[in-house]
């Protein structure tokens, strides 16, 4: 199973005004079919929503906050979780091929 590298606490921004938020985030599922076994899953998209949100008074429950576009934040909110998770798979990306070429260097001088 995949390490949660998020933190715990998102800061968003309501126009200029930065909000501190924590959340639940449910990274979804690719969609897939196993044809010998006649199962799958049709798959569903990632999301993410707030549970508390601080407007600088403490933390309190989203839907305490009126006036408040929810949706907007919400969308903010998947978007950085986005960017965080393509972060890290570059940088698993990275460190797999630095892996693969140190191995292909090794060979090459076993090889020489």
């Amino acid at each position: 199973m995949k390490k949660n590298r998020l933190p715990p606490e998102m800061i968003l921004f309501i126009g200029d005004d930065e909000v501190t938020v924590r959340y639940d985030y449910d990274p979804g599922e690719n969609q897939w079919f196993d044809a010998r076994a006649g199962v799958g899953s049709p798959g569903y998209p990632a999301e993410a929503w707030i549970t508390e949100i601080n407007l600088g008074n403490g933390f309190v429950d989203p839907d305490e906050c009126k006036g408040i576009d929810l949706d907007a934040l919400n969308d903010q909110l998947l978007e950085r979780i986005c960017d965080l998770e393509a972060a890290e798979q570059g940088e698993r990306d990275e460190a797999e091929y630095r892996a693969w070429r140190d191995d292909m260097d090794l060979l090459s001088k076993r090889d020489a």
